[in-house]
């Protein structure tokens, strides 16, 4: 197809080609195909789409001797991340989002229940019971290896409060597991195991288990900038006996943890409160047979959070002591929430400091992430600039090229809009609303429901907003107002769609007809109602022709992390809507899809980025082979001196060509250069070929 149609995809451009018919693609989830930097060095897990209330558990899953991973966010899902390094330096690597494809509810634990070598897993069942999951996996060590049959549905009738993480553990040395669960009033259920280690029988005892008691009227914690580390056998803090009457003065819903922390042969035992910034922590001063759970600290490792944590230990750098990984659960933690404690002591006296704040160190703006992908210097490739519910847009450069991208966080106040708390979720979008070659910017605001307009008065290299109206269009939605720009009439203008969020669950998308020029736009609402009516709390839209037929198809992700197509069975001129049953191909992000469409690699097909409520993204590749004639760099099917002339322009004065990057690129070294020229000239004249196809 000749020629390009520009487009706001939030308003980006995107060109589309006739020899790209793409079916409904199976994309491939990708974390750190594509490199991303910041201040602090490489992002080593760049799309593993941000971390929200964060419970996760060190398992050696495998048996290959070193602890895998397994992380819980507030969606429920259960992502299984590999160890294949070693137990002295572990690499982890997300195996499965979801482990047992579907919700592990508000928390897991992972046991040995039946005595047979394998760890089972249990997990919330809605109704303050145990799901159980047999591990029936055969060959555990294979990628895709790991599976779990459902048993039951309400394990032995025992309880676990909502969103409380229950731990099993041997106290009374019969070789059994026993069954713990805190309690929403600071005390610890238990339940005794009269089976054995190959048959469980659960009986419950008592809700007083050791008489222990977590509340307290203000637990202390001191400042702990003036301390690195610390021996819990000579902490510096207040002790309290747990043998004589206290008064409850709060909740006390928590997460609990065993660990032979001082290897004394007992289980030593952690309490994490959601009143509490740090972890209470009991020591057993009883044996392996007869606990004496004692409370020795209300601040046991050097850190603070907002509260609600999960402890996890495990030898993580293989030195024969326990570390730590703390999930900082309480929803207020929404960035640097999955901490890193290194035990650098010894297994009787372990001495702990704080590694890392942000273990799996991925993209993260807090929380709902909202992408766009757009050429915001004018270096024909595309930059990464995403709002952050922190009420600014995150920028990512693009240090690379349009054909091997690679991203550094250059500001994380883009623009220096100063859009205030009142708005804290901006979601952008661009457009060159008035056609003179650079993009402006809008920018929905949730405090309000507003859109604020932004014009470029800088360039297309060196961009500068300036406001022009705080209300575009003088208009209100109701609230989070989600813009998307694109020709879709074929009038030469933008058009414009606004998604919407409505907790009445009947939003929609808007759509808005430009009855003036490209160089002046006149907005008429022409629908408040584009989508066919249905349950929907919000609507985030965006389009790009994914199937390649010269017209824009509607793409709207949706509060429940999925993403919906709507198929333009119309033209270019006069589009039609079909929604498509399900999903978009296989996404699922969990929370709040806000999906971006771009020819991240420059091979001719679109691949995808949604943001997520996590504050990260998701990226999926499109794996679909695209035919692409090289050398065809004016993208008119055919290979002629006109391509040369093309690139000449490309590679000396910086023109940004119609046809997918690697069309130019004949050297295949990610660059376009002098040499392609001369390779393209041989294609041409001589019927030469591309270094690569």
């Amino acid at each position: 197809m000749k020629g390009y149609l520009w487009f706001g995809i939030g308003a980006f451009a995107f060109f589309c080609f006739k020899e790209n018919l793409i079916a409904q693609p199976i994309y491939q989830r990708e974390i750190s195909s594509i490199p991303v930097g910041d201040s602090a060095g490489p992002v080593p897990y760049p799309f593993l789409g941000g971390i929200d209330s964060p419970k996760e558990a060190l398992v050696d899953i495998d048996g290959d001797g070193d602890f895998d991973l397994f992380l819980m966010m507030e969606d429920g899902q259960l992502n299984f991340f590999r160890n294949t390094g070693t137990p002295a330096s572990h690499n982890l690597v997300l195996e499965k989002q979801s482990l047992m494809d579907t919700s592990a509810g508000s928390w897991f634990r992972f046991a040995d229940i039946n005595g047979d070598g394998k760890t089972n897993l249990f997990c919330d069942n809605g109704a303050g019971g145990l799901r159980y999951y047999q591990n029936t996996s055969i060959n555990p060590a294979q990628t895709g290896g790991l599976t779990f049959e459902l048993v039951s549905t309400n394990f032995q009738n025992v309880t676990a409060e909502f969103n409380n993480i229950p731990a099993f553990a041997d106290l009374d040395g019969d070789g059994d597991l026993d069954f713990f669960a805190g309690r929403q009033t600071g005390t610890l259920a238990f339940y005794r195991n009269t089976g054995t280690a190959a048959s469980p029988n659960f009986v419950f005892v008592t809700d007083f288990y050791d008489d222990l008691s977590t509340f307290e009227t203000a637990p202390p914690c001191t400042a702990l900038a003036a301390r690195s580390a610390f021996r819990p056998k000579s902490l510096p803090f207040q002790l309290f006996s747990t043998k004589g009457p206290e008064k409850p003065s709060g909740h006390g819903a928590n997460n609990i943890e065993f660990a032979d922390i001082d290897a004394d042969g007992d289980y030593d035992f952690f309490w994490g409160d959601i009143n509490n910034i740090n972890l209470y922590f009991f020591e057993n001063r009883g044996n392996a047979a007869v606990s004496d759970l004692v409370k020795i600290s209300n601040c046991y490792l050097p850190f603070e959070t907002f509260g609600f944590n999960a402890p996890a230990f495990g030898d993580l750098d293989g030195d024969g002591d326990l570390d730590a990984l703390v999930g900082a659960a309480n929803p207020g933690n929404n960035i640097d929430n999955v901490i890193h404690l290194l035990n650098f002591g010894t297994p009787n006296e372990p001495n702990f400091i704080t590694l890392s704040k942000n273990f799996l160190r991925g993209v993260d703006v807090g929380s709902f992430c909202s992408p766009q992908l757009v050429d915001i210097d004018g270096d024909c490739d595309r930059d990464l600039i995403t709002g952050s519910a922190n009420g600014t847009l995150y920028h990512f450069r693009n240090q690379g090229s349009a054909g091997n991208p690679s991203f550094e966080l250059v500001s994380s106040d883009f623009g220096n809009l100063n859009l205030g708390a009142f708005n804290a979720t901006p979601i952008p979008a661009f457009a060159d609303i008035d056609a003179d070659g650079d993009l402006d910017l809008f920018v929905g605001k949730d405090g309000d429901g507003t859109i604020s307009f932004y014009r470029n008065t800088g360039t297309a290299q060196t961009p500068a907003f300036t406001l022009v109206t705080g209300q575009y269009l003088d208009l209100t939605v109701n609230t989070l107002p989600a813009c998307a720009f694109a020709d879709i009439d074929g009038d030469g203008d933008l058009d414009l769609f606004i998604g919407e969020w409505k907790f009445t669950g009947n939003a929609n998308v808007r759509f808005y007809q430009n009855q003036g020029t490209a160089q002046n736009a006149n907005f008429m609402l022409e629908t408040a109602q584009l989508l066919p009516s249905g349950s929907r709390i919000q609507t985030l839209p965006t389009l790009a022709d994914y199937d390649s037929d010269s017209d824009f198809d509607l793409f709207v992700g949706a509060l429940d992390g999925t993403v919906q197509l709507f198929q333009n069975d119309g033209t270019s001129a006069s589009f039609s809507f079909t929604p498509v049953v399900g999903p978009y191909a296989n996404i699922d992000v969990g929370f709040w899809a806000a999906p971006a469409f771009s020819d991240i690699e420059g091979d001719g097909d679109l691949d995808l980025f949604v943001g997520t409520r996590q504050g990260g993204i998701f990226f999926y590749r499109n794996p679909a082979q695209t035919a692409l004639l090289k050398g065809d760099v004016n993208a008119d099917g055919s290979l002629t001196p006109a391509d040369v002339v093309a690139l000449i322009y490309r590679a000396f004065e910086g023109t940004c060509f119609p046809a997918p990057f690697q069309a130019g690129d004949v050297t295949c070294d990610g660059k376009i250069t002098p040499a392609d020229i001369v390779l393209v000239l041989y294609i041409v004249f001589s019927g030469g070929q591309a270094s690569c196809s």
